[in-house]
């Protein structure tokens, strides 16, 4: 719950805020406090404002020189009611019923940015940017126009290497930092920010910062424009304020003269019916103040990153929509086997450790991850009956175990994309001297993921409690490894994962599923 407040009169009319229940929040003009206001007549430290766990909102004035007021009466604690104005110098305040029409949690702008700006009309450039209706910024006559000017040309130039390099990235993370660093490329900025909505909050949060040589911030403290982060995230108009410093009402704000901020740019970073989050710059050269071109280059790129950012989202998705159906898969199988559960789940997890360990790139991490997971899937029309006898099995059954990997593999043959996975599943019993099945591969004709798949399974099964016996303990575990190298297992593999369990890297995972690790 949170109570909603609105400045209806004073430098920042127009603002919201909220307080949540249980917390206290600072109204003052002092840097520190939770919601700095500027107009005249406000103490450093003015007004608290506390909600209360039994839902009532409580003011407490702060010793300040000129008072607090609620609906014109001065007072030094009072309890407020829906509608109740409140006055501190010259900024009213009033007690919200509902919250304000805009999903922008000022709280976490207050968190995210320490500073708030109050922006002059004259020193500002607001602009709203339509996308057309392909929501792709036309590229196909790039020569013709370019020879108009050679600004423009620049610019669809800059537009062109900019789609090329967001759009050939697929990763979350990366398609971040790609957006960011071409940004500091293109622009002359001192600091770049890309802020995005949380999709599970619904709130504004930092994603990439960026900060030059020139920035003077403490490490960790992020100062920007809540005013123009709250009206281009609300309304989407892209904002330039071309000399802050200049503007009167900037003059109370500390980290502004700190930082010497001249020259700030705010778009919003969108698809045609969402605004995903903005990017934000700054400068503090006066000869490297933004400009109206710059605004509208800036904007273009908002628009090219929105549309990678959602298509990224969508392969993300689905990725984790595949991997859910994977791991239900692989759980319904494993309920057969109640000595065996999780089994793939922590097989997966230990192959991962060690893949980073041998810096394997992406590709294999997720080729690796996928036939972790699958290993075991041919055992699918194992009975029961073996699966969870209690002794050791007789070699009949112990033939029909062996045949696991192929038909494993021949299942995930099937589907598209994956050989290399079913190659993998194929391979992850066979031995390095020769000894293994189904194929007696020996050597480096064991694909490397398939080895490093044998030591992960191999490393479950000494561990893991089986129905003739208990989990091994670390230093028989050890032991059978130094065994088994060169034999068993690939032996520069096993050395790196015998040093990676005394190290206390690898250590049994509990039987319970593992899926945030895997996530």
């Amino acid at each position: 719950m949170s109570a909603h407040f609105e400045v209806i009169k004073g430098k920042k009319r127009g603002y919201t805020f909220k307080v949540v229940e249980g917390q206290r929040a600072v109204l003052g003009r002092d840097i520190s406090s939770d919601i700095q206001l500027f107009d005249m007549g406000i103490s450093r430290t003015h007004l608290m404002v506390e909600y209360s766990p039994d839902g009532s909102i409580s003011l407490t004035d702060l010793n300040s020189s000129n008072g607090s007021y609620v609906n014109g009466r001065r007072v030094i604690r009072a309890t407020i009611d829906f509608g109740d104005i409140i006055q501190i110098g010259g900024a009213q305040i009033r007690y919200l019923e509902k919250p304000p029409a805009s999903d922008v949690d000022e709280d976490v702008l207050a968190d995210l940015v320490s500073d708030f700006f109050d922006d002059g009309e004259k020193k500002q450039i607001k602009k709203r940017f339509e996308i057309d209706d392909s929501g792709l910024i036309d590229l196909s006559n790039v020569e013709e126009v370019a020879e108009q000017n050679e600004k423009v040309q620049q610019s669809l130039q800059t537009i062109y290497k900019v789609g090329n390099l967001i759009n050939a990235v697929e990763e979350l993370d990366d398609l971040f930092d790609t957006i960011m660093d071409t940004i500091y490329n293109v622009f002359e900025a001192d600091r770049s920010f890309l802020i995005m909505k949380n999709e599970d909050t619904g709130l504004l949060e930092p994603a990439v910062v960026r900060k030059g040589h020139k920035d003077s911030q403490q490490p960790g403290k992020i100062h920007v424009s809540t005013t123009i982060v709250g009206e281009t995230y609300k309304s989407g108009v892209s904002i330039l304020t071309q000399d802050a410093m200049s503007d009167d009402r900037f003059k109370e704000g500390e980290s502004i003269v700190m930082n010497n901020i001249r020259s700030v740019m705010c778009v919003p970073v969108e698809t045609r019916d969402e605004i995903l989050g903005l990017i934000y710059v700054d400068t503090v050269s006066f000869s490297g103040a933004f400009t109206e071109s710059d605004l509208e280059l800036l904007t273009a790129v908002g628009k090219q990153a929105g549309i990678a950012i959602r298509r990224a989202k969508l392969i993300d998705d689905l990725g984790k929509m595949f991997y859910s159906t994977i791991t239900t898969l692989i759980a319904t199988i494993e309920a057969k086997d109640q000595y065996t559960r999780g089994h793939s789940e922590r097989v997966t997890h230990y192959a991962l450790v060690l893949g980073e360990e041998l810096a394997l790139d992406r590709e294999k991490m997720d080729v690796l991850k996928l036939a972790g997971l699958l290993h075991d899937i041919g055992k699918i029309g194992i009975p029961e009956s073996i699966l969870n006898k209690p002794s050791r099995l007789t070699k009949e059954e112990f033939d029909i175990i062996k045949g696991h990997p192929a038909v494993g593999s021949n299942i995930i043959r099937n589907m598209a994309k994956l050989d290399e996975v079913s190659d993998i599943v194929l391979s992850h019993h066979e031995q390095w001297g020769g000894n293994g099945y189904p194929d007696k591969k020996t050597g480096d004709e064991i694909p490397i993921l398939a080895r490093i798949l044998a030591i992960a399974d191999s490393y479950d099964a000494m561990t893991s409690k089986r129905p003739y016996r208990d989990g091994l303990e670390e230093k028989k575990v050890l032991a059978e490894f130094e065994n088994c190298s060169g034999t068993q297992f690939d032996e520069s593999l096993a050395r790196i994962f015998i040093e990676m369990i005394q190290d206390a890297r690898i250590k049994p995972m509990e039987t319970k599923r593992i899926e945030l690790l895997l996530s």
